[in-house]
């Protein structure tokens, strides 16, 4: 009875991880979306080259400092120059 509990609570937190795990990846993946939709209602067109290099991005601080560049870079090339 009590491994049972045991087992029913390792399984309820491993479940609770991957929600979060799911949340923060759903986040993340949000972010990018949005960078490129800045950058297209910007400059009209987004290079495939720049959305492959922003879709490779994994930090969340790097991703809402690339928001914040995509609305006020002057064009395209200062913002890519940022990415890197």
């Amino acid at each position: 009875m009590i491994q049972s509990q045991i087992l029913q609570e390792y399984i309820e937190k491993g479940i609770e991880k991957g929600k979060i795990e799911g949340k923060k990846e759903e986040r993340l993946e949000r972010l990018k979306k949005d960078v490129v939709s800045v950058l297209r209602a910007r400059f009209n067109r987004v290079p495939r080259r720049l959305t492959a290099k922003i879709k490779k991005i994994k930090g969340y601080t790097k991703l809402e400092h690339l928001l914040k560049l995509a609305a006020t870079s002057k064009d395209l090339d200062e913002f890519e120059k940022n990415i890197r």
